[in-house]
């Protein structure tokens, strides 16, 4: 009987490490279909073109409008990343490129300005990727006003601090997606020179998006 029990102990661990050695293979596999990269080819174009993280991108795109090109929101935001009208025209504007509105549902002029504009609050925020973020939500005055009234520092470890509750959720949001897409498909090559599954994130607060 003691015999048995030790046969039978030893089959249910090899069957548990089998299950284990399967969860862990097929883990990113998972991941990916909670996380997937619709539209890749034309926003990791747009992204490089703009000099900005595809997968920043990615997560801004998944956070906004769940990858539905013709998403419309109540304020009257249009497509993949969600631009506003006017923020559009003076993107397009500062591009050198034809503002279009009846683009704006289009999946490459979409992501061509947005990914410029993307770039551009980080460049303006001098790197700092939560007050960018927190611009692209809730408009770049804003965020320069309540940096300068000390209403928020700028830092992910305060981001309580924002004063609008959706720009606070939007930032949580879109870093912890980002953080996600980069360790599920590993870094980009023309931003850093290492990764894979799980692999190494750098500070969120500050990051150097061009290569």
């Amino acid at each position: 009987m003691f015999k048995y029990g030790v046969i039978k102990s030893g089959v249910m661990m090899i069957i548990f490490l089998v299950i284990m050695a399967i969860g862990v293979l097929f883990l990113p596999w998972l991941w990916r279909v909670f996380y997937p990269l619709p539209y890749r080819d034309t926003i990791f174009a747009q992204a490089e073109a703009a000099g900005v993280d595809p997968y920043l991108v990615m997560a801004v795109i998944r956070v906004e409008s769940k990858f539905r090109p013709k998403a419309l929101s109540v304020r009257g935001a249009k497509g993949l990343m969600q631009l506003m009208p006017e923020t559009a025209r003076w993107a397009a504007g500062q591009m050198g490129e034809e503002y279009r509105p009846d683009l704006l549902f289009d999946v490459v002029y979409n992501t061509k300005i947005g990914c410029w504009y993307l770039a551009s609050l980080i460049e303006e925020f001098d790197g700092n990727l939560p007050a960018a973020l927190a611009a692209y939500n809730g408009g770049p005055n804003n965020v320069k006003q309540w940096l300068q009234e000390g209403k928020w520092n700028g830092e992910l470890e305060t981001v309580d601090d924002i004063p609008f509750q959706e720009t606070r959720d939007f930032v949580r949001r879109v870093l912890k997606d980002h953080d996600t897409y980069r360790r599920i498909y590993g870094w980009y090559p023309n931003f850093a020179g290492k990764g894979g599954f799980w692999g190494t994130i750098p500070n969120r607060s500050f990051v150097k998006m061009h290569s």
